[in-house]
């Protein structure tokens, strides 16, 4: 048989390369972050000093991680004072400073659950006429739910209207969770139904 290398082109065949599994931290500084989480450091910081992902930060901290037991057994033999003197050196405290001074907050990002442009149109199981009686109501009360936009109203998402109220014409809405979804517009509505 041929050699395939000579036949297949180099992007073909895995790169081999040996330091995947290496362990990026050695026990000292694993029981350094640990004690810089004890002092309440926090991960994106630890992670940026140490060059290591967040996960692996909570991992270290994590008591009932199956992952670096030996750290927080060190942890457990020496007292927590005792495991801060000795692993929280002048190097590890500099290095620290320096991580912490060029760190640079990411943009938060933006909560689905408050953002109303996340509103889906296609959400519409519940849109129509629902005709309900919720407990706090005296007599039932027809539900007209339907996907809005300005003009018509101020926020751009799923709208109610009550048509057995004296003002049968007005969109209204529960907040902003209830703009995302036909459903949520729903379930808000009848939740903070009135018979006023």
């Amino acid at each position: 048989m041929a050699d395939l290398s000579e036949i297949l082109p180099p992007k073909a065949f895995n790169v081999k390369r040996d330091d995947n599994f290496a362990p990026r931290l050695d026990f000292e500084l694993r029981c350094a972050v640990l004690a810089l989480l004890k002092a309440g450091v926090r991960r994106p910081i630890l992670a940026a000093t140490f060059g290591i992902d967040k996960r692996t930060v909570g991992h270290i901290g994590n008591p009932a991680s199956p992952n670096y037991r030996n750290v927080r057994q060190e942890l457990e033999k020496l007292g927590e004072v005792a495991f801060r003197d000795k692993y929280l050196t002048e190097e590890i405290l500099a290095k620290l400073k320096e991580a912490t001074d060029k760190y640079i907050e990411p943009e938060p990002r933006p909560n689905p659950k408050i953002n109303p442009a996340n509103a889906s149109p296609r959400a519409r199981g519940k849109s129509g006429i629902q005709t309900v009686k919720p407990d706090q109501c005296r007599y039932s009360h027809r539900l007209d739910i339907q996907w809005k936009e300005p003009p018509d109203t101020e926020n751009t998402g799923w709208h109610f209207r009550d048509l057995d109220s004296d003002s049968p014409d007005t969109w209204l809405h529960n907040g902003l969770d209830s703009l995302k979804t036909s459903q949520a517009c729903f379930a808000e509505a009848v939740a903070n139904l009135t018979d006023d």
